[in-house]
């Protein structure tokens, strides 16, 4: 219980809510106005997308590479809404691991506005013993899971049948906040 009080702290203190709350409030203000399943070019929406990630996960260590794969499945008949998932590779000293649902809103066809909450399966080294003399002995890996919260934002361009989407997330987890970005690259069906 007390892991999910210093979460809620963090995340109040972060103001990442309060900045997601303005922004779906806002997006009638720009929203475009759609017919049917099309875009305003007339392409036909997919209600399935799944993407392939590449790009990079910031924090307090440095910044690393990750790869990652998700899925969103649009809602209704104008496909505003979106559900999801996606699961992430951060490839640090060692591998770190992130799984996570997501709702997605789409202010516009292509622009939009990501909240999830998931898991992060991580190895954490810990302190060794005093050994005899000036040596210690090395810690141990342990394996620990922690609870992640994720904001984000998308843009989707068209390029034939693929959608190229630059992306960008912000995480809480263990405590602090993390920087994802990178490019999705994905197609429809």
């Amino acid at each position: 219980m007390r892991g999910l009080r210093v979460s809620v702290r963090m995340i109040k203190r972060s103001g990442a809510i309060q900045v997601l709350m303005a922004a779906l409030l806002c997006t009638n203000a720009f929203a475009q106005h759609e017919q049917g399943n099309a875009d305003e070019h007339g392409a036909h929406l997919h209600p399935n997308h799944v993407a392939l990630f590449t790009g990079a996960t910031s924090d307090k260590d440095g910044t690393h590479l990750t790869l990652g794969a998700d899925y969103m499945r649009r809602l209704g008949s104008h496909g505003r809404w979106a559900v999801g998932g996606f699961g992430e590779a951060i490839l640090a000293e060692h591998t770190e691991w992130v799984f996570a649902g997501s709702l997605s809103l789409f202010a516009t066809n292509q622009f939009w506005l990501q909240a999830g909450s998931g898991v992060e399966l991580f190895k954490e080294v810990t302190s060794g013993t005093e050994g005899e003399g000036d040596q210690s002995a090395e810690g141990e890996v342990e394996a620990k899971t922690s609870f992640l919260v994720r904001f984000g934002l998308g843009y989707n361009m068209q390029l034939g049948n693929l959608t190229v989407a630059p992306v960008v997330f912000l995480d809480l987890v263990r405590n602090t906040e993390t920087l994802v970005w990178g490019v999705n690259l994905g197609t429809g069906f």
